[in-house]
């Protein structure tokens, strides 16, 4: 690959925007975070606060790397409370923007594992090129932090160049255990303060429009999902904790994903993947 080679970042934030083709012919098949079926699963499921974004990066004609990731910002006034909540909430009339970052995350919503594929004859300063617009670009859409999530296999090239571009290598862990008290969505809602629970039902009839709807689902494949992905999401975190090494949750995954897919592929309906309340896998 020739150092004089033009180097080009494509945006885009659908699936359908992509070449499968192309984009399958460097990934690793093994990897279900790259798996374009999977990451349309996790677009269609509409997660709360997450702008899809995918990348490729191309050295001449020949895609070299490609990245699936999302826009989220975090509202720091949710650590808060008490009077200094409602004092930083009174100075957010006049700026809109305090305490809210914005960060492009490249990695899973929902759960650990690399979502990178790496072209295995890319250069370093093609790397390092391509991380440069990566800057520039997310210069452009005002992004205050850029997270690259959980590094596996031979990526010491690109891990070496984050840091020579300022990025600081962190430990990413799971190091709490979220315990549900509610028995039903509606025992939750019931339990919110006011202004919570009114924008809570606003946003539900806002979606409704679009015939978008937020339902518990007594159908038995749903339910069954549901059981299973409780389960092996309790198998993943106790063997994380038995051998205190990083286990990605790839296969847990890709076993619900494929009870979906067999559940939804005679009906035509679309596969989607929804985070919510009880971390529930449903399709729709």
């Amino acid at each position: 690959m020739t150092l004089n080679t033009k180097i080009e970042l494509k945006v885009h934030t659908s699936i359908n925007q992509i070449d499968r083709e192309e984009w399958e012919s460097i990934r690793d098949s093994s990897n279900l975070l790259t798996d374009l079926d999977f990451l349309e699963a996790l677009e269609n499921g509409n997660i709360t606060d997450c702008i899809p974004q995918y990348f490729e990066l191309y050295s001449g004609s020949s895609l070299i790397l490609t990245m699936a990731g999302f826009f989220i910002t975090y509202d720091f006034t949710n650590y808060t409370k008490g009077f200094l909540r409602s004092l930083l909430l009174s100075i957010r009339k006049l700026l809109p923007g305090l305490l809210n970052i914005k960060t492009l995350e490249i990695g899973s919503p929902l759960n650990s594992g690399m979502t990178i594929s790496i072209n295995p004859h890319i250069s370093n300063q093609d790397l390092s090129e391509g991380l440069d617009q990566l800057l520039a670009y997310t210069k452009s859409k005002n992004i205050k932090l850029i997270v690259i999530r959980d590094f596996q296999g031979n990526t010491t090239n690109f891990e070496n160049i984050l840091q020579q571009k300022g990025f600081t290598a962190s430990v990413n862990l799971p190091n709490a255990q979220l315990k549900i008290r509610w028995n039903s969505f509606a025992e939750y809602t019931a339990d919110l303060k006011y202004r919570r629970r009114k924008d809570l039902k606003r946003k539900m009839k806002y979606k409704k429009k679009y015939e978008i709807q937020t339902v518990l689902s007594n159908e038995e494949h749903c339910l069954d999902l549901t059981k299973e992905y409780v389960r092996l999401s309790e198998k993943f975190y106790k063997e994380l904790q038995q051998h205190d090494r990083n286990f990605f949750g790839e296969t847990y995954y890709h076993t619900i994903f494929q009870k979906m897919k067999g559940n939804v592929s005679d009906s035509g309906s679309r596969c989607c993947i929804v985070r919510c309340l009880l971390s529930v896998v449903r399709c729709k």
